[in-house]
């Protein structure tokens, strides 16, 4: 390794990421971190969430629906999602499959990463954060 490169390692590795600072912040209570594989035919329901969710789609796609929210909303490699509300929400391969229940999938999760269906064409990674009360005014104000 040169030595720009290592001093910068060095120097960023102290400084605080963006995220880190706003949790900071905010007072985060629990977090809770996990991923999902799935391929072939597969639909999960997930209840709503303490505080926020966030997920990243690292490969395939998928599909995402949100109670309250009209029309699902295609999830391909490289998008991100946040729910701020507390909202039961849908993630599938297909519209019109029905859907088993996330502690179905999720109670087999081998090192945070539990498998749907073949498990072969999609990767999620994602997480949520339970704050205090004082994020409320916050996450009342996002879309």
């Amino acid at each position: 390794m040169n030595a720009a490169k290592s001093d910068f390692l060095s120097r960023s590795s102290r400084m605080m990421d963006p995220l880190s600072e706003v949790l900071s912040l905010l007072g985060a209570q629990r977090s809770v971190f996990a991923g999902l594989r799935a391929g072939g035919d597969w639909a999960i329901d997930f209840p709503p969430p303490d505080g926020i969710k966030f997920n990243a789609i690292v490969e395939g796609g998928c599909w995402l629906a949100v109670d309250g929210v009209q029309q699902p909303i295609r999830l391909e490699q490289g998008d991100c999602f946040l729910l701020t509300r507390k909202r039961t929400f849908s993630l599938c391969s297909d519209l019109s499959l029905p859907a088993v229940h996330s502690d179905e999938v999720y109670c087999h999760a081998q090192k945070g990463i539990a498998r749907c269906g073949s498990a072969d064409a999609f990767f999620l990674i994602g997480g949520r954060f339970a704050f205090g009360e004082e994020a409320n005014l916050l996450f009342a104000s996002l879309p």
